[in-house]
């Protein structure tokens, strides 16, 4: 909403709608009102009377006599609601002439403000005599006074386009003494609701709001304190807390008279107008202030519609630009007017420089900043509401598809090579057969590899809708470069357009193994493009090595890759990838992009110049060439143009052009040109970039300032969700270059981050920069301070940033080891917040990211302290069963399998009492007790368990669903663990037909059935059947992924082991060195992985006695661990354990005990003393003992102390307590205590008896035979005829008779 003080003298003719839009051209029809007209309202005779003799303005008027329903036009939204007096009606013309009367008497130049025509205006427009600008004027200070009689608010007013000047400007309804504020809904806005609607769906999307504010020059200082001071960052603490990010933009304020006179004033206010649309808030008060006459010729190229307006102050034009020229996206714009009395107190420079008229509508600084604060708020919360906060993953695919917006906005040449791409994807995903070969754009940095790949992507996103594109631009994010951030982050995507429900790994090698079959599963659905630029910039170890990428991908999935010159490149070369080479601009490419970019700004090059560029081999580069084009349409002088472009094309490199551009803001800036260096270090040593407050903060500088450099270099700088950053790795190397050439200026910019960061009040952003910064400067003592603060550890554990924990986590751990003192400080820190459920989600999020780090016993404290808070309220029952079932798992992980069993009865319990007896949630949690049965070897517990989730599945999703074969094939585990050899095989063939119907015969998951099948058989010793399986299962897993892949590793080990069973140890040594060849190649020779292979193939050795040949082997497996893990893992242990075996056997028992010793250690202080592994490892290092005939006092109390771990941990019926129970009665045979080696051997068979409840079970078989065994060789002992000779005698017949029987 407009008043006079803002728009200069009075005769200047009114803006109409063609002047809004000079390509809007509207039919003379002046006997008809436009939608949205104003209607004259009707005026009371005693009114007219008052204001006929004068003692009685149209300002009163209006105040009197408006309603609602006179002034809403027909077709607009109202905005402000009103309620006045409704005076009886007058006729239009009595009225209008009431007005010319008025107006005449009020205006030295009525006769020379009216307009010609007036096409859409109402009847009392069309009156010749009547001063319209006056009329407007009034109108305008009459609704202001309307709605508060101190104070005014304007908003959300987006009218019609087809609406003149006076329409504009009119309310189409008040409210009186409340400000309100609304919008209106695009599809109101006829015939522009399309565009209203994509500009509201991108402003949903970008969360990143920049406030323009426009006042007069001199006398809003006041107001400028505390709307910057108070009511923005009040406003930032707000909204940062649902991912928007506010910074104002306050160019008016500070501005001087001379500093507007320089000539660029004006272009970069409304360069800026436009940057921050549609948000927009004007004060005025009294003055008009001064008239530029200096920038006009300056702005006119940007901005033709200034010329029109050549006696106009800033604060009009500002005004006109952000409201009046773009009607449609004017709908975020508040309008302050001062009370006269204010500025009268105040003096001379709180009045108008100008004849014009004045208006007061609010009386103190303080009300007009407690009406934005409330106004802004207002706007904010409708179009950022709290439940519409994005995902962590939302905002990085937001920053991804902003990247490639930006590569597509002005694209030359090259046409044919998209084309071709397209075709070739297209016929690729179409068959539906055969592998789709991966394509590898290749070229040097800045040849427009990712420009390319974008307009590729929105031209087949565009032409093939049935069809699935993901892009992923590495270095758009920080974030990106991470592979494991990149692989989770295409996981979320595939998961979220598929609709996949299963978990996500965050584990890297997870990651990699998992991320083939995704695309596998995706691509059975639907044709999947998957397109990766600039993989030669991700940062993880190894990457080059493309190990992460399968070498074969699956039908239907076509994979198209970007990257420099680089070692990734020839790896594809030697994959037989197709790469395609990115050729130089041509000439003609050249001369059409510089026309392209130059017509923008109504400028063009003389042919002699077009040759200069065209005969410079820099200039094939397209982002070498763009930076000049853009650096020359700013350039002013154009006599000398042409040594300009000569000194740019001396450049010899982008980094030394970009140099020279940063030379010319230098000097652009004057006695300021030392900010540009600290503005670009700063955004240089940041994690992710800055936001515009930050710079400004950091750098002490002012808003006009950074304006000035954010708009001189707008194509250097990539701004998304706020965050400035740079737009190519170019721009970091030149800032490098010219500003942080030495170690310790960067060091120096580092450290100003951290002392800026450190200030700044907690939140999540100064948590992921100020833990950025630490790492980077190697700060490890700071870092684990920061890092293991609740506040920040909470923070970070957000999907977002975990990554970046688990990295922290890693330092901190190897330089500064962490205690205790985490949880319990987590628990004080989550104690204080009132909120049960608010404590419940954060004890659980803190749990599950320490389950994730190997921090067990603090993940079980957690979810312990979770549990007792949800177990007390009625509102948290479900998800105190989502609480049991975390304890359980953790507890699993962590080895404790018997504690797990009482967390996961009750969250079967909370399930059935509040989901039903039928939720999928129920049956996931029967199953998993089931597993821990299993492990228990309690199967007789776990067959049921099995069977019901089963059940609940088939009734839930039918018979022929991916959950259900899960649960057959669970049970086909369980019945080979019992050696129930034909149940099993019928539950793993009814697995494999459900996931054959379910996904078809070539699936990751019917391999993994044929391969359990398989095993199953060579436990039968059914060799041959096993392999024709195992046959099948690597021929699926080379459709789907190629030769080169884990799974068919995997399958290659299997077949080795069946080949080994068979004795054909030749063939099962060549599938042992195919799979460890694959892992090499695929993992690197260093990868965990294949630490399991080399212990198979040890074994294999050993199995010949070549036990010379298996030591290296399993030397290797224990380095690549110790390399991986460190010496106190669990899987080091393991292997250390099995080195030791070795050297036993080898007769080295000095070097045995002493592995086995130091794998104890490292087990007891993983694990503690109850654990199943402590136990193994004292088991072995008895048998270590017992081989060298070590005295029994000594053996049998490591025995009986694995033994009392067993029962604690197993409990006293699991095969491995019959097995050192049976290794105890052997020490105890050995050394002639025969009864108690009777009594062992007895209870080591009655164990494997409640284990397997079958006498046919080969465990119990073998044990029955050891207790014979032993009974023959204790009689052996007696003399023959003795009574204790036939008594030991008759007890081995009759176990024999047992057995016969």
């Amino acid at each position: 909403m407009l008043r006079r003080a803002a728009f200069g003298h009075s005769t200047r003719k009114v803006l109409t709608a063609d002047q809004v839009d000079p390509n809007k051209h509207t039919d003379d029809n002046s006997n008809q009102a436009l939608p949205g007209s104003v209607q004259l309202p009707p005026v009371s005779e005693d009114i007219m009377a008052m204001l006929v003799s004068n003692t009685i303005t149209p300002r009163f008027l209006s105040r009197k006599c408006l309603s609602t329903a006179q002034l809403a036009p027909q077709n607009a939204a109202p905005t402000i609601n009103l309620n006045a007096e409704l005076p009886s009606p007058v006729s239009s013309g009595t009225l209008a002439s009431v007005w010319n009367n008025w107006v005449a008497s009020n205006s030295t130049a009525a006769s020379e403000s009216i307009p010609e025509s007036r096409d859409s205006a109402p009847s009392i427009y069309d009156h010749k005599s009547v001063d319209v600008a006056a009329i407007e004027c009034e109108w305008e200070t009459s609704r202001s006074s309307f709605i508060n009689e101190q104070y005014s608010i304007m908003d959300a007013f987006s009218p019609p386009p087809s609406l003149s000047f006076s329409q504009l400007i009119m309310p189409s309804s008040c409210s009186s003494y409340k400000p309100s504020i609304s919008s209106i809904d695009a599809d109101e806005l006829v015939p522009y609701h399309r565009i209203v609607r994509s500009k509201r769906q991108l402003r949903q999307r970008n969360r990143a709001v920049r406030i323009f504010f426009s006042s007069t020059f001199r006398d809003m200082n006041d107001e400028r304190e505390l709307i910057i001071k108070k009511v923005m960052p009040e406003l930032r603490s707000i909204y940062l807390k649902r991912g928007v990010f506010i910074s104002e933009i306050d160019l008016r304020w500070g501005i001087t008279s001379e500093q507007s006179s320089e000539g660029n004033t004006l272009c970069l206010c409304l360069q800026e107008v436009d940057k921050c649309r549609p948000w927009f808030v004007c004060l005025l008060g009294e003055r008009y202030d001064i008239l530029l006459k200096k920038t006009f010729d300056r702005a006119s190229v940007d901005f033709p519609w200034v010329s029109s307006y050549p006696l106009s102050s800033v604060t009009e034009l500002e005004i006109r630009h952000s409201f009046l020229n773009a009607p449609s996206e004017s709908n975020h714009a508040v309008f302050l007017f001062r009370d006269e009395s204010y500025s009268k107190k105040r003096g001379s420079v709180f009045e108008s420089e100008s004849d014009h008229s004045r208006i007061h509508e609010y009386r103190t600084p303080e009300e007009a900043a407690m009406t934005i604060k409330s106004a802004l708020q207002q706007l904010l919360d409708k179009d950022f509401p709290e439940e519409t906060i994005p995902t962590p993953q939302e905002i990085e695919k937001e920053a991804h598809d902003a990247f490639q917006v930006s590569r597509t906005r002005i694209y030359v040449g090259r046409e044919s090579t998209i084309q071709s791409l397209i075709l070739q994807t297209s016929s690729s995903i179409s068959s539906g057969t055969g592998h789709p070969c991966p394509i590898v754009v290749a070229g040097e940095s800045g040849t427009g590899k990712s420009a390319l790949l974008a307009n590729f992507a929105a031209q087949y996103e565009q032409s093939h809708p049935d069809q699935v594109v993901i892009t992923h631009y590495v270095g758009c994010t920080s974030s990106s470069t991470s592979l494991n951030s990149m692989l989770h982050r295409l996981m979320c995507e595939i998961s979220l357009l598929y609709k996949f429900s299963r978990d996500i790994p965050t584990d890297k090698h997870k990651l990699i193994e998992e991320f083939p079959n995704w695309l596998a599963e995706a691509g059975s659905k639907t044709g999947l493009v998957l397109i990766i630029d600039a993989i030669d910039q991700l940062k993880d170890e190894s990457t080059q090595e493309l190990n992460w990428l399968p070498p074969q991908f699956p039908p239907r999935v076509q994979v198209i890759l970007s990257s420099r010159p680089s070692h990734s490149v020839e790896v594809a070369r030697s994959r037989l990838w197709s790469v395609m080479q990115v050729e130089p601009l041509s000439r003609l490419d050249i001369a059409c992009m510089a026309q392209s970019i130059l017509n923008q700004y109504g400028k063009s090059l003389a042919s002699s110049q077009l040759q200069m560029i065209q005969d410079t081999k820099q200039c094939q580069m397209p982002l070498f060439l763009k930076t000049l084009l853009d650096e020359l349409h700013s350039f002013g002088v154009y006599e000398e143009l042409s040594n300009r472009i000569a000194t740019c094309l001396s450049s010899t490199s982008l980094s030394s052009l970009f140099g020279h551009v940063f030379t010319r803001v230098e000097s652009d800036l004057g006695p300021q040109s030392g900010t540009l260096g600290n503005v670009l270090s700063s955004i240089y040593v940041s994690r992710r970039g800055l936001y515009d407050q930050e710079i400004l903060e950091i750098c002490a500088i002012s808003q006009a300032l950074w304006s000035t450099v954010l708009l001189s270099l707008k194509e250097l700088f990539f701004v998304h969700a706020g965050l400035v950053s740079f737009s190519h790795e170019y721009v970091r190397d030149a800032v490098r270059e010219r500003y942080l050439h030495s170690s310790n200026q960067e060091r120096q910019a580092h450290h100003i981050l951290i002392e800026y960061f450190s200030s700044c009040t907690t939140s999540p952003r100064q948590t992921q920069e100020l833990s950025y910064q630490y790492y980077v400067e190697g700060e490890s003592a700071h870092l684990a301070s920061f890092v293991t603060s609740p506040k920040t550890f909470l923070e970070l554990a957000s999907p977002e940033t975990k990554f970046d924990l688990f990295l922290y986590w890693r330092e901190i751990v190897a330089k500064s080891p962490t205690d205790n003192n985490l949880v319990s400080d987590l628990s004080r820190y989550i104690a204080e917040n009132p909120n049960s459920v608010s404590q419940v989600d954060l004890y659980i999020k803190s749990g599950k990211v320490l389950q994730e780090l190997g921090k067990y016993n603090w993940a079980i404290t957690c979810y312990s302290n979770a549990y007792d808070i949800a177990q007390h309220s009625s509102t948290l029952a479900v998800q105190l069963g989502e609480i049991c079932g975390n304890l359980g798992y953790v507890h699993r992980l962590a080895g404790n399998f018997k504690a797990a069993i009482p967390y996961y009865h009750k969250a079967i319990e909370i399930q059935e009492k509040n989901l039903g007896l039928e939720s999928s949630e129920l049956a996931l949690s029967l199953n998993n007790l089931a597993i821990v049965y299993r492990k228990l070897g309690r199967y007789t517990e776990a067959e049921p368990l099995y069977l019901r989730a089963l059940k609940i599945r088939e009734k839930k999703f039918g018979y022929n669903h991916p959950e259900v074969g899960h649960s057959y094939n669970s049970l086909g585990c369980l019945y080979q663990d019992l050696n129930n050899d034909l149940l099993a095989e019928s539950n793993f063939r009814k697995a494999l037909q459900i996931r054959e119907a379910s996904h078809g015969p070539k699936h990751p998951d019917v391999a993994m059935t044929l391969s359990n099948l398989a095993s199953l058989l060579i436990d039968m010793s059914r060799y041959d059947d096993a392999e024709i399986l195992l046959t099948r299962a690597l021929d699926i897993y080379e459709y789907l992924f190629g030769t080169l892949h884990p799974d068919v590793a995997r399958v290659l080990n299997e077949m080795a082991g069946n080949c080994m069973e068979k004795g054909q140890y030749d063939q099962a040594e060549e599938f042992f060195k195919k799979s460890l060849q694959i892992k090499e190649q695929l993992l690197g020779s260093d990868h965990p992985d294949i630490a399991l292979t080399l212990n198979d193939y040890a074994v294999l050795f050993s199995r010949q006695d070549r036990r010379s040949e298996a030591q290296p082997l399993y030397e290797r497996a224990l380095a690549i661990r110790t390399k991986a893990f460190g010496v106190k893992h669990p899987d080091t242990a393991q292997s250390m354990n099995n080195l030791a075996e070795l050297k036993a056997e080898l007769g080295d028992f000095k070097a045995a005990e002493l592995m086995y010793r130091e794998s104890l250690d490292t087990l007891l202080s993983l694990f503690g003393e109850n654990h199943c592994n402590v136990a193994s490892t004292l088991n072995l290092m008895a048998n270590v003992a017992q081989r060298q005939h070590k005295p029994f006092e000594e053996i049998m109390p490591i025995y009986q102390r694995a033994l009392k771990i067993l029962h604690a941990t197993l409990g006293k019926t699991h095969p491995d307590v019959a097995l050192t129970l049976n290794d105890m009665a052997v020490l105890c045979q050995l050394s002639s205590r025969f009864s108690e080696a009777e009594g062992l051997f007895s209870e080591a068979l009655a164990v494997n008896r409640a284990v397997f409840k079958d006498e046919a079970h080969r465990d119990v078989h073998k044990q029955r035979r050891a207790l014979e065994s032993f009974y023959s060789a204790w009689a052996a002992t007696l003399p023959t005829g003795s009574p204790e000779s036939a008594q030991v005698e008759a007890k081995r017949r009759m176990l024999q008779a047992t057995s016969l029987f």
